[in-house]
């Protein structure tokens, strides 16, 4: 009997193409992935009746089966952030991938229907300890970002949360895929500049996250199926965060014309290694719903901002060809 050891797993996905939930193509690396789950709920009913003669549970009844995959990474590319927001783009060399909203009426290229408006993937969690049959592989089919997480905090690297729903999973413990690795260096927080307005950068930012949340919706239809259907989006919520040391510079305007005035602004973050590896965010139609900033006897002070904004865009520079499946 041997124990799974962490430096042998592997996380990885593969884009679906034609049909939803039907993964093709090659094995896709998925950043410097630190952690990862997979959850395949079975929703177990508690079966009681009348005449049963007992006050326990009778029967235990499989119910509706719910697929999720989570994983954090250290970030080397931005396809996780296209297929959260919908939209990809791509031009140029190096390639420029322009990352930009869908709603609920479009579609993608990659799957047949007009119901399915974000690219969907399937996942790999993969303990491994050989290709014999002694792997532990659990496969997602039909996984669609549901929230998405870039966070950044001085001294590490980038890092982003995904929490995907998904249709199925599939369990294996042959051969595990074999995704070609990244080598290039991950995003550092040295890399990035926060701008609040557009064009002004914040000084001192301690830490700071940027999320969406798709609030996907995946119905049990009675269709004689247990798994869901196909996720569909809800409504679409931004929210960023900073924490940043006060001062002087920033201070007043942060509280009393945006927080407390309630002025709109834009903002932008930049995360780039290079020219031509880059991430930029452009952020509009912002308010500051929440502002903290308590007195402590030591240290520097600190403000805690929540920031709200209307819409969301995004453009990647590397040299990823394509962030889809073709």
């Amino acid at each position: 009997m041997a124990r799974f050891i962490g430096d042998s797993s592997r996380f990885s996905f593969k884009y679906e193409s034609g049909t939803y939930a039907n993964a093709s193509g090659t094995e896709q690396w998925a950043g410097l992935v630190q952690t990862s789950s997979v959850k395949d709920e079975i929703n177990k009913i508690k079966g009681r009746y009348v005449g049963g003669n007992t006050r326990n549970v009778e029967r235990h009844i499989d119910g509706a089966t719910d697929a999720t995959a989570s994983f954090s990474s250290w970030v080397q590319d931005w396809r996780m952030l296209g297929f959260a927001l919908g939209s990809i783009v791509t031009t140029g060399s190096p390639y420029v991938h322009t990352l930009s909203e869908v709603n609920s009426d479009s579609s993608n290229g990659y799957t047949s229907g007009t119901d399915a408006p974000f690219v969907s993937f399937s996942v790999q969690d993969a303990k491994r300890f050989n290709s014999t049959g002694l792997n532990h592989l659990k496969t997602v089919n039909g996984c669609m970002v549901n929230t998405l997480a870039i966070n950044w905090a001085m001294g590490e690297p980038v890092t982003m949360d995904v929490d995907t729903i998904g249709q199925s999973v599939t369990y294996g413990t042959g051969a595990s895929w074999t995704p070609t690795p990244n080598t290039e260096r991950p995003y550092l927080w040295a890399d990035t500049v926060f701008n609040i307005p557009s064009g002004t950068p914040v000084r001192y930012v301690k830490s700071s996250s940027f999320k969406i949340n798709q609030n996907m919706v995946g119905d049990h239809y009675c269709n004689g199926s247990k798994t869901i259907e196909l996720p569909y989006p809800g409504n679409r919520d931004y929210d960023w965060t900073l924490t940043v040391d006060s001062n002087t510079d920033q201070a007043k305007a942060f509280y009393e014309q945006y927080y407390k005035g309630g002025s709109e602004f834009n903002a932008h973050i930049r995360c780039a290694k290079s020219a031509t590896r880059a991430l930029n965010i452009w952020l509009s139609g912002c308010e500051i719903p929440d502002m903290d900033d308590p007195t402590s006897f030591e240290n520097a002070q600190e403000m805690n901002i929540t920031i709200v904004p209307k819409t969301a865009k995004g453009e990647a520079t590397d040299s990823i060809a394509v962030y889809g499946a073709w």
